[in-house]
Parts: C-alpha cells; structure tokens; sequence
C-alpha cells in the first residue's frame, strides 16, 4: 500500500500508521503524535477496515463521536466487498468505500483518483478541509 501511494505521486504528504488504536492516537494527538508539526492533523483519512486491534469499524465511530475529527473525510480502502461491510462503514459515517484492486498497476490508478478528488485545493465540498495533510491508515 505505501509503495502505490508512492507511485501514485500525491502531492500531499503523507502519514501511515499501522493499526487502528494508533491511527486514534494520532487523530486525538496522543502519546508518540502529540507534536502537530510532525503528526499534522489530517485533512483526509484513508481507512482500512481489518486492522490489528482496533478495527476500521471502531476508528470510523470514535472519529465521528470526536468533535476534531467529527467531519474530516474519510475514505474506507478495503479487500471486503461483503454488502454488510460497505453499509456498515457509510451508517458509521464513511464519505466513501472503495473495494482494494488486486492488481497494484489499478491501486495506483485509484489512488491518484482519491489524491485528485479528495485533496483538489477545495475539496469536493467547500470549506470541509483543515489542511492539505493526508494520513493514510493501514
């Protein structure tokens, strides 16, 4: 997943974590992500839902009952393509769901549509965005 968002050449930096209590951690700037000019807060989270720990399912809940955090986009990345999945994360309140590609040459391709879409310099809905940052969640 990092090597296509480095080959999908966002202009946008990007910050990865590598399950769901620490994309918390980050989000509410907690314990190692307290300093915000090195763990920027995010203007658009990319979640993957089967995460260690903490699944996607919980991180999308706690960042719409976080008033910081209660409207930043958040793009669900997953493999699962089960109806249960993608109705489950938009009820959360996912602004989009979008099934992983196998093949990493699309994974590029669908990546570059989420930077040119999602981190346009107004976003698709005006004012929504806080900042250019990007934390992608593995």
């Amino acid at each position: 997943m990092e090597r296509a968002l480095q080959r999908a050449d966002l202009k946008h930096p990007l910050r990865v974590v590598t399950d769901g209590q620490k994309a918390i951690e980050y989000l509410s700037g907690e314990d190692n992500y307290t300093d915000r000019t090195a763990f920027p807060f995010p203007g658009l989270v990319i979640l993957d839902l089967k995460m260690p720990g903490v699944t996607g399912f919980k991180v999308i809940e706690w960042m719409r009952k976080n008033t910081p955090t209660k409207l930043t986009p958040i793009i669900v990345l997953s493999s699962s393509s089960l109806p249960a999945d993608i109705n489950r994360a938009y009820e959360l309140g996912a602004n989009a769901y979008m099934v992983k590609p196998a093949d990493h040459h699309a994974l590029e391709r669908l990546l570059q549509t989420i930077g040119e879409f999602w981190l346009a310099t107004e976003g698709p809905i005006r004012g929504w965005r806080h900042t250019a940052q990007t934390a992608t969640l593995a």
